[in-house]
């Protein structure tokens, strides 16, 4: 959805909601959460720049697992996530994380395979079926301490898909998972 990539995130899109502009066909979500050609038509000029710069560096990444885990929250801040602060970020597994302090990410540095959450960031029942969705970092699941985040919007609710069968789903997006990493 364009809409949504101005926002820097992903839609599931209706392919009967779209628009051609300048040789480019932007595609929109139409659903229970709203119509977004509309809100892309109310100021299309500034959503199009910042679409197509979101698009950009996704392109230039080195793989569709390169992004901005937990949208920026601080995972050292879980169970009550807190936004993290660009200025004290660190990368790893393909994942980059923000955080609130620089002692957060001092310890996170530390021990990163500790800290980070599972998955990179992205959602678990997704990466189950092989597939990168954004989270929302207000769905997550502790588990053996470890932190699994979850997609919930326009598409649902991926927090009770993956609690209604974990013993066949988390095995199937760590094998996923070790695939993306080894590319």
């Amino acid at each position: 959805c364009a809409f949504a990539m101005s926002e820097g995130a992903f839609f599931d899109v209706d392919p009967l909601r779209f628009k051609i502009a300048d040789d480019k066909l932007y595609v929109f979500y139409r659903g229970s959460g709203g119509d977004t050609l509309t809100k892309w038509d109310a100021a299309e000029a500034t959503l199009r720049g910042k679409a197509d710069a979101f698009w950009a560096s996704l392109a230039a990444a080195d793989t569709p697992t390169s992004h901005l885990a937990l949208r920026g929250y601080d995972p050292l801040s879980y169970p009550e996530p807190k936004p993290g602060d660009p200025a004290f970020a660190s990368t790893y597994d393909k994942a980059t994380y923000y955080f609130e302090s620089q002692a957060h990410k001092d310890t996170f540095d530390s021990d990163p395979a500790k800290y980070a959450p599972q998955y990179g960031g992205w959602c678990a029942f997704a990466m189950s079926e092989g597939a990168f969705f954004d989270v929302d970092p207000f769905r997550y699941k502790i588990d053996n301490g470890k932190l699994y985040v979850f997609y919930r919007g326009f598409g649902g609710d991926t927090l009770a898909k993956w609690d209604a069968d974990t013993p066949t789903l988390e095995p199937k997006a760590d094998t996923n998972w070790a695939k993306v990493l080894a590319a």
